[in-house]
């Protein structure tokens, strides 16, 4: 990953510094910034956006949570991996719907933060492994449905069933298309949701707990 790079925003100053120093075995990688607060990274991070944003989420004043939805409002193009010590599914649900592109629950190693700087600069989700049970958990948790301005009338009336909790399968047999064809609408979809998973859509437009 040649000139890639990344923007910290941590408030606790040793983890800061340890994944400052893991991110220099990081091939290519360069940190422009350490910000100690949301605050402080809404300012800097859009007059000299990075590729990605490594972002904690319990941060002083506004959330890691608050700080991504704003930044993906106001820098669309930045790629934000969450690093966090909470690996609860009540957090991986808020987040999710921030349009965040990463959740890596810590330590992470150099090897590991690598792998999901790769990943999400490729346009794919990074995701801990221990965090996947939770993901597929929401994914099929069903909830009241909220239509997105974005999405056809077809394809709410897919998300409005995927946000009810049906199978691609399930929905297939309920309108006799093939399962396939599912897959290929809800590729589509997230590409105008600006999401990578079933979850994170779930999660955008679900509303209620």
């Amino acid at each position: 990953m040649p000139g890639l790079r990344i923007a910290v925003v941590e408030d606790n100053p040793l983890d800061a510094d340890l994944l400052c120093r893991r991110l220099k075995r990081v091939a290519g990688a360069t940190v422009t910034g350490v910000h100690a607060s949301a605050e402080e990274a809404l300012r800097a991070i859009p007059k000299s956006p990075p590729d990605v944003v490594l972002m904690d989420i319990h941060l002083p004043g506004r959330s890691g949570i608050e700080c991504a939805r704003l930044l993906k409002r106001d820098v669309p193009a930045v790629r934000i991996l969450v690093l966090t010590n909470d690996d609860t599914k009540a957090v991986l649900d808020a987040t999710l719907k921030s349009g965040v592109d990463g959740y890596l629950v810590k330590p992470a190693s150099a090897a590991k933060l690598s792998a999901a700087l790769a990943k999400v600069c490729a346009g794919q989700f990074a995701l801990s492994d221990g965090m996947l049970a939770p993901l597929v958990e929401l994914a099929r948790k069903p909830g009241a449905f909220a239509p997105h301005p974005s999405l056809s009338r077809r394809e709410n009336d897919i998300m409005a069933r995927v946000v009810a909790g049906a199978t691609d399968k399930e929905f297939a047999g309920q309108c006799g298309i093939a399962a396939a064809t599912v897959s290929r609408h809800l590729h589509h979809i997230y590409g105008k949701l600006g999401v990578h998973t079933r979850a994170q859509a779930v999660a955008k437009l679900r509303v209620g707990p």
